[in-house]
Formats: C-alpha cells, structure tokens, sequence
C-alpha cells in the first residue's frame, strides 16, 4: 500500500504553547513525485525559522540517490546544495534530517550491504548532517526483527560513534493503524533511543488521542507523528476536499 506523503511532522505553526508539549515539530518531504528543489526548500525553511518549526526531513520518493541508488554518493552538485541547505536550516535553529529510504534493495545478513550503508551515511556526515533517518515505508516486506537489526546497526555502529548525532528517526513498513505483529516486536526489539514514525489509524488519516494511546503501547515509546492528511501526490489531477 502506498502512503502518499506530503507531509507535516508535528507542525504548530505559530504556537509556542505547544512547543513545550511536543519538542520536534516540522515537515517531511516524502511524497511521489517531482521533488521541491533547492529554491523551494530554501523557501521553507525560511517559513520554518519564523513559525516555531525544528525539523525538516529529507526523504522525497524520487530522488534516485535516497531510494534507488542508495549507495551511490551524490553528484556535486547536489551536495553543495544540501551545504548550503545546512546552512540556512542551522541559522534558523532546523535541525536538517537526511533520510535513506532501503526499502527492498538492502540485503538481509549482507555485510557487503550494511558496509555501503556506513558509507553512504558517513558521506552524508562528511557534509554537514547530523540527522538521519531510514526509511521502510511501502517497499520490501514487513520483516519487523530485521528492520529493529538495521535500525539498532546504525545507531550503534554509525550515530554512537561520531559527535553531535540527533536519535536515529525509522518509517516503518507497517506506519499506520495499531495492533499489527509487525509494530509490536518492532517496539520490543528496536533501540528506545530511535523515534518510530506513524500516520495515525490509516495511512491517510486525523490523529486521535485514544489512537495514539495504542500505538504507543505497541510501540513503547511514543509515535513520531508523519501527520498524512490531506495529501495529494496519488491524485494530482484534482483538488482535494475535506
């Protein structure tokens, strides 16, 4: 099933209140589609630096280099973008997550595969991120012990072991509803230390106390709330209503 992700991440706009109450607060660029761009992106972390936003995750479905060709280095180009991304995010207290999205092309047990991962990671550390997330979401197989292995892999392989790293962010590949095998032994087996992304009772839905509640238990952490309402990229030929 696809998560069409536009998407908010704890957004509260110009609420400080809240800032109290939930401590990060921003938006995921992880829809399908054309990616926002070095301008558009600049463009929101302005708006983010103004309204009380802290985070910012990078993750769009069509970037090759995030999903397909995961372990190729980007080209030049693009990381002086993202340098000057950092930048911007850092002057206006943004924390900038990069996302690397395995899906179904990591290898279970391939240590020629978790090798290109470190790399990859380390590259990205090499620029500037502090931030990172891996992503499981609508490719490969629900495989819950092996993405808890991935996950506690790079926390203590990778983010233990370099200076100013934030808690590791996963999108599972169950993300919504409660209940599920999947989310269970994932909250059992995975580090506590990493946030589990979730979109709430479907995959396009409002977020409800009593929900979150369950899924917290599920989890045994609170959700990292991927707010997926209301998206478009699986129909952009029309206007969406309420």
């Amino acid at each position: 099933m696809k998560k069409y992700a536009f998407a908010v991440a704890f957004i509260t706009i110009a609420f400080g209140v809240l800032a109290e109450v939930i401590p990060l607060r921003g938006v995921v660029e992880g829809y399908y589609g054309r990616p926002w761009g070095t301008e558009g992106r600049l463009s929101l972390l302005k708006f983010m630096g103004e309204h009380n936003m802290n985070i910012f995750i990078y993750g769009p479905k069509d970037d090759p280099y995030h999903h397909s060709k995961w372990r190729e280095p980007y080209p030049e180009k693009e990381m002086k973008d993202f340098k000057k991304l950092l930048e911007v995010a850092k002057a206006g207290k943004i924390d900038f997550c990069w996302a690397i999205h395995l899906g179904s092309g990591f290898r279970k047990g391939s240590e020629e595969d978790y090798a290109a991962l470190f790399s990859k990671l380390g590259w990205m550390y090499d620029a500037g991120f502090r931030s990172f997330a891996v992503f499981f979401d609508d490719f490969g197989s629900a495989d819950a012990e092996f993405h808890a292995e991935v996950g506690n892999r790079i926390h203590k392989e990778f983010i233990d072991k370099r200076k100013g790293c934030a808690p590791l962010i996963m999108c599972p590949n169950v993300y919504w509803g409660f209940g599920h095998p999947y989310q269970k032994t994932l909250g059992e087996k995975l580090d506590r230390r990493v946030h589990i992304m979730w979109t709430g009772r479907g995959i396009c839905s409002d977020i409800t106390a009593d929900a979150v509640k369950k899924i917290t238990a599920d989890f045994r952490r609170p959700p990292f709330i991927w707010w997926n309402w209301p998206v478009n990229d699986y129909c952009r030929s029309k206007m969406l209503r309420n």
